[in-house]
């Protein structure tokens, strides 16, 4: 019998969270891990909005990778919509919640029982231009709602393509017969449009369809305040406002920084800030938006550090250890540990005398009166220290602090305790995650850590 019968593998956490996918996926509700530093988060960010006491509606939340970004508003934009707020995940994370405060536990469960939700819109990051991105993600979620609206940039480019392909004569001819096809004449599509009438929409787009073999019209986004406008009023009966979410706008920006009209950006931020309409956003960012503009022209970096002013800045970097308390949950013990630990009682003490030793660990409070280290084993506690910071630093999306513990792939904590008789001692040293993240430390050329890893290479090659 191997070391794998210690711990239940929490296959949940192997995956990164994608907020436009897994919105509506109530397991994430059910896996969220608070501690003290998200509650902190929670508190100021989905409290303020359900209880209508923000001191501000635009905000940028910063963290590395591995941090939980991404779950985190995942979480607090399913509760905003009452997304999956009556299952057993919900109640599940208001327990939870319930530990580190009561009162904003209690507010939650109120809100989504007695409250109208958000509307909540995650940013599909699919144009270079921020506005569209804006406009398209919000028209997407405006269907899954069964909410009708047309903004009017659709319908003054679905005009000029229309005024287009009269003025040619096969063009002409293919598109009196596209319109005979969906019973209606080129007049009157043109007059339709011409009024803003969105039950000409879906007219236009099969007729779209058919001129162009099957393409899909994407329009431009119009004027971004008018569109946002014309949503807030569509939805006014159904929701008390509208929560913008845009994850991974650093790297937006990064690709895109040069060529966007930062403008866009700072008109959604005041619009949010001063508009009638109850409407937030919040953008995610791995560090802060400077380090990424700071290559690019001087005109263009400096303005977008005046446009990152206009965002509130919150960090996710936990001023303590998560580490410790997360791994409980990720790997939580089995039943063969009782007996294990009476076994190995003196080994297992020298270990956590060996963290206390360390001095390197900053405990959070929630750890007071216990061992904070027992549930890292079968992890030295100094390598669950060093998993913690390494997968900070060189963690990508499909290598972090979460797959290593959960994961499958070679070297993953499992992998490697499958190694190991469970009738011997034995604990995971810092070389097994050095194995784990390798890959990662040589893709980071530009990093300090791949001067590290070179010398290091070097010493072994001796």
């Amino acid at each position: 019998m191997n070391y794998t019968k210690l711990i239940t593998k929490k296959k949940q956490y192997k995956y990164s969270v994608n907020i436009c996918l897994d919105l509506r996926t109530e397991e994430r509700l059910a896996d969220f891990i608070p501690n003290l530093t998200t509650t902190e988060i929670i508190r100021e960010y989905l409290g303020g909005i359900i209880r209508g006491n923000s001191d501000t509606h635009s905000r940028i939340l910063y963290g590395s990778y591995g941090t939980g970004k991404s779950h985190l508003l995942t979480v607090m934009s399913a509760i905003l919509g009452h997304i999956n707020t009556n299952g057993k995940g919900f109640k599940s994370f208001t327990q939870l919640i319930a530990n580190y405060d009561k009162e904003l536990s209690a507010d939650i469960r109120t809100f989504a029982k007695e409250e109208k939700p958000y509307m909540v819109v995650p940013i599909y990051a699919d144009y270079d231009d921020f506005g569209k991105c804006i406009t398209f993600s919000l028209k997407k979620e405006l269907e899954k709602n069964n909410i009708s609206v047309c903004f009017k940039g659709y319908y003054d480019e679905a005009l000029s393509l229309l005024e287009k392909w009269m003025e040619g004569e096969e063009s002409s001819s293919r598109l009196t017969e596209e319109c005979a096809k969906q019973n209606i004449k080129v007049k009157d599509l043109q007059k339709g449009l011409s009024t803003y009438n969105d039950s000409y929409e879906k007219v236009f787009n099969a007729i779209y369809a058919g001129m162009t073999y099957g393409a899909v019209f994407n329009s431009t986004a119009g004027n971004l305040i008018d569109n946002l406008n014309a949503a807030n009023e569509a939805i006014k009966d159904k929701f008390r406002g509208i929560v913008i979410i845009f994850d991974e706008f650093g790297r937006y920006v990064e690709d895109y920084g040069e060529t966007l009209k930062v403008k866009a950006v700072q008109d959604l931020a005041e619009y949010c800030d001063h508009s009638d309409y109850d409407n937030y956003v919040i953008l995610v960012s791995h560090k802060v938006l400077s380090l990424y503009t700071s290559s690019m022209k001087k005109g263009i970096s400096d303005e977008w550090k005046k446009v990152e002013g206009r965002f509130k800045p919150t960090s996710i970097n936990i001023k303590y250890d998560q580490c410790l308390s997360l791994i409980g949950h990720i790997i939580p013990k089995t039943g063969q540990w009782k007996n294990f630990k009476a076994k190995f009682d003196k080994e297992l003490n020298n270990l956590y005398n060996q963290a206390w030793d360390f001095k390197g660990f900053m405990l959070p409070p929630e750890s007071e009166g216990e061992n904070p280290f027992e549930n890292g084993y079968p992890l030295h506690p100094i390598t669950l220290f060093a998993l913690d910071r390494l997968s900070k630093k060189v963690a990508q999306n499909e290598r972090t602090f979460f797959t290593y513990l959960a994961g499958d792939e070679d070297n993953s904590l499992f992998s490697q305790l499958m190694k190991y008789d469970l009738e011997e001692f034995h604990f995971i040293g810092l070389d097994a995650i050095y194995d784990y993240f390798e890959l990662n430390i040589k893709a980071f050329k530009t990093d300090e850590s791949y001067g590290i890893y070179k010398k290091l290479q070097y010493a072994l090659s001796k």
